[in-house]
Parts: C-alpha cells; sequence; structure tokens
C-alpha cells in the first residue's frame, strides 16, 4: 500500500473541506497534535499505519479505502 499518495489525498481533501486542521482532527476525536505525527508516519517508506487508521482517517473526508480480491 502506498501510504505516501494516501497522505497527500488526506492532505489535499483536508484543506478543501475543512477551515483548520483542528477541526478535521475534532471530527475523528482525536488531538489536533496527532495530525502532524500520523502525516509524517503516513510519508515514511515503510509505513506502519494501520488500515483502521487510514480508513478512519478517511472518513470524514467521504472516501473509504476497500480491499478486495481480483
Amino acid at each position: 500500500m502506498d501510504t505516501k499518495k494516501i497522505a497527500e489525498l488526506i492532505d489535499k481533501e483536508r484543506r478543501l473541506q475543512f477551515d483548520q486542521q483542528s477541526k478535521y482532527m475534532d471530527t475523528l476525536g482525536l488531538p489536533r497534535q496527532n495530525y502532524a505525527a500520523i502525516m509524517k508516519r503516513l510519508k515514511k517508506d515503510n509505513s506502519q499505519v494501520s488500515f483502521n487508521l487510514i480508513n478512519e482517517l478517511l472518513k470524514p473526508l467521504g472516501y473509504k479505502l476497500d480491499i478486495v480480491k481480483a
């Protein structure tokens, strides 16, 4: 999973849909300070971010991540 692209998508959509980073984090129920730490982890090559956390970050932005067997 290429988490760098996911991080770019989250950052872009958050800027479009929310005035402030803190409002976005409030919808997630997380402290606003966690945003920078989470984004830093997502942008690493070998990211160890859980699938559930990525889904939670995408949900308020109107996205959903599915794993489908082809």
